[in-house]
């Protein structure tokens, strides 16, 4: 229990990354099958068909990798809490993260059972996908830290759930995307222009959620760069700030260029840049639930850069340092015990240089012969 406490920092960290990835890439797949499709114009009955199994597949493999990883860290957070209490695992059952974990993953089993038949899901069917991606939301939120919070707990809530819908619009379709823009210039084309809507609409719920983030976590400027959640959250906001710029590409080429092989084939290298960008943003989100929110550190900062009109705070000298006195006197025989009589130096002795004999002259006159220490000059060791 001992190592699985040591090792349950990173292992959960790790867990979390796969987890958020999973999650997210079942709710796009949901949102591209259910929602993006059926708005369509009609195509060829080939591309329609392909489309079909594009999304469904996209369900599929996003509930199989998110039911895998909500066991795996459930499990694990079972075995950490039951080591934590000294007990059984079987008494950590009644915990509130188990209630949300139980409930997130009979939501993930229903759009995995739902996604199984083939052909074109009718409005029944959407709807209870829909409507169980909706309950995944909600109990991801209510497992999250947002719940631990005792003030602006409604706030948080409500911050995490818009959070993770506008991140599944927006990054969670864009798998199935990528398979989508292999398919006929005109078909991707259209397909392309539709996600940049929902792509868009994704942007702002991230935007909304990370206002309430930045009110209920942050709170300040300072706790940006003097803690260690929100230097990781700026960097979150750089990279998501990369992603738009890649969207706004894509966005101008589908609409300038037209259906064009070349302008589809720059868009598709876009879209792996933007996914690319998308796992590391989910791997900031993951670690930042390994540190304490800056909202929570008011004293325990790193103080920030001075004022333009003020000065920094000078460093106070030190005291001169008395220089050591030495029992013996230099000697242009050697170093001789102070007040002793000149002794003649022997032959097999090393004689000194003439740099080391300058230096070890005294600062001072030469003491009276029965003195017995003798100041030597400033700076001499040799």
């Amino acid at each position: 229990m001992d190592q699985l406490l040591d090792l349950y920092g990173f292992v959960s960290v790790a867990l979390r990354l796969t987890e958020l990835a999973a999650r997210t890439a079942v709710l796009g797949g949901v949102a591209f099958w259910a929602m993006l499709l059926p708005s369509l114009a009609p195509f060829p009955t080939g591309d329609m068909a392909r489309l079909q199994a594009i999304g469904r597949r996209a369900v599929l493999a996003g509930a199989a990798a998110t039911l895998a990883a909500k066991l795996a860290g459930g499990g694990l957070g079972l075995l950490a809490l039951a080591a934590t209490l000294e007990s059984s695992a079987s008494t950590a059952f009644g915990a509130d993260f188990v209630l949300a974990l139980a409930v997130s993953l009979l939501a993930v089993a229903a759009i995995g059972l739902l996604a199984l038949p083939r052909g074109t899901p009718g409005p029944g069917r959407r709807a209870a996908l829909l409507g169980a991606t909706l309950v995944l939301v909600a109990a991801s939120a209510a497992g999250s830290h947002a719940i631990a919070r005792t003030e602006d707990r409604p706030l948080l809530l409500a911050a995490t759930a818009l959070h993770q819908a506008g991140a599944a619009l927006w990054v969670g379709g864009l798998p199935a995307l990528l398979a989508a823009l292999r398919l006929r210039p005109e078909t991707a084309a259209a397909v392309g222009r539709r996600y940049s809507g929902f792509a868009a609409a994704g942007v702002s719920l991230i935007l909304l959620g990370t206002g309430g983030f930045w009110l209920g976590y942050i709170g300040e400027v300072e706790a940006v760069y003097g803690t260690a959640y929100g230097a990781m959250a700026g960097t979150k906001a750089a990279v998501l700030g990369l992603m738009l710029l890649l969207g706004l590409g894509n966005f101008l080429l589908l609409h300038r260029l037209g259906a064009t092989r070349a302008g589809l084939a720059r868009v598709r290298r876009f879209v792996e840049a933007e996914v690319a960008l998308g796992l590391a943003a989910l791997a900031l989100a993951a670690s930042l639930t390994s540190v304490p929110p800056a909202a929570d550190l008011p004293e325990d900062r790193r103080p920030g850069p001075p004022s333009p009109g003020g000065s920094r705070p000078r460093r106070r000298a030190s005291p001169p340092r008395a220089m050591p006195t030495s029992p013996f006197r230099p000697s242009r025989r050697g170093w001789m015990p102070s007040g002793a009589p000149g002794r003649k130096r022997s032959p097999h002795a090393p004689r000194r240089s003439r740099l080391a004999r300058a230096c070890c002259r005294p600062a001072t006159p030469a003491t009276s012969p029965g003195a017995s220490t003798t100041t030597i000059g400033r700076g001499c060791w040799c």
